[in-house]
């Protein structure tokens, strides 16, 4: 396969001279993406969750200002058609875990772009839920709240620090983001690989799509600075993935969900 050709806003440069591949980036044609806090409450090594990366320096700026992700973002769309924005944040420490902060950020994207174009985020699910309506009032399309597995004891040996979120913290995170959103825009990720039972996993996704709610399948991939590559884990099996997938699939169908609305961020291995 023919490597991409390098975005034409990767050349560009802000007037206080950050390059802005180092704000954001086009993983794929069409999606531009950015972490807008790349530090972690929860990355103490005692906290982090297994497979994330997030505070690994991958030459992107540890914050990012609301300013500089309008102006970034407003580049690709012109220069790089991109026609989907996906942006996620480490956790903060305060009750909106982030969420206020995500708000800013697409409030000053929305005001660069204008309504077209679809913005998605990703957070923890906030302890105040009022933070969720600040985010759909900022223009956010739809919102991604990544429980990773459903099962307790995965979440305390995978994901010690978010485990310590309960499920039912979630549960009414996701719901009430449905009312607030609509059906279809939101979702949450399930990764294969960390010790769920395939038909437990299953079930767990077909009871998030009964309430309207998209589960994306992600298979574990360990990438290098992570916990879990130092652990000389593998990824699942390929087989695996894919019934599981293809199970998921049938039932987004009969519940006539999609993904579109949702723009998930692709590179699930580094943590979300």
């Amino acid at each position: 396969m023919a490597d991409l050709p390098v975005p034409r806003f990767y050349g560009l440069v802000t007037a206080d001279g950050v390059p802005y591949h180092r704000i954001a980036r086009l993983p794929e044609p069409g999606l531009v993406t950015a972490t807008v806090v790349q530090t972690c409450v929860r990355y103490d090594e005692s906290q982090r969750c297994r497979f994330c990366a997030i505070e690994q320096a991958d030459g992107t700026l540890r914050v990012k200002r609301p300013a500089q992700l309008a102006e970034v973002v407003r580049a690709a769309v012109l220069l790089d058609g991109a026609r989907a924005v996906s942006l996620t944040t480490g956790t903060s420490s305060g009750p909106d875990r982030g969420a206020r902060y995500l708000a800013r950020c697409v409030r000053a994207i929305r005001a660069a772009i204008g309504p077209a174009v679809p913005i998605q985020v990703t957070c923890e699910p906030p302890a105040d839920l009022s933070a969720l309506g600040l985010l759909r009032e900022a223009g956010t399309t739809a919102i991604g709240m990544n429980v990773d597995t459903l099962d307790d004891r995965l979440r305390r040996r995978w994901l010690p620090g978010k485990a310590k979120v309960p499920l039912a913290q979630y549960e009414a995170a996701w719901e009430h983001a449905v009312r607030v959103f609509g059906r279809n825009r939101v979702s949450t990720c399930l990764i294969v690989g960390l010790g769920d039972r395939p038909e437990d996993l299953i079930i767990g996704a077909q009871r998030l799509i009964a309430r309207g709610i998209h589960p994306f399948v992600v298979p574990l991939r360990p990438i290098p600075g992570t916990l879990a590559h130092r652990d000389g884990l593998a990824p699942p099996p390929p087989d695996l993935v894919a019934l599981i997938t293809a199970v998921v699939d049938g039932l987004l169908a009969e519940h006539q969900l999609s993904g579109g609305a949702c723009t998930p961020r692709r590179a699930a291995s580094v943590g979300w």
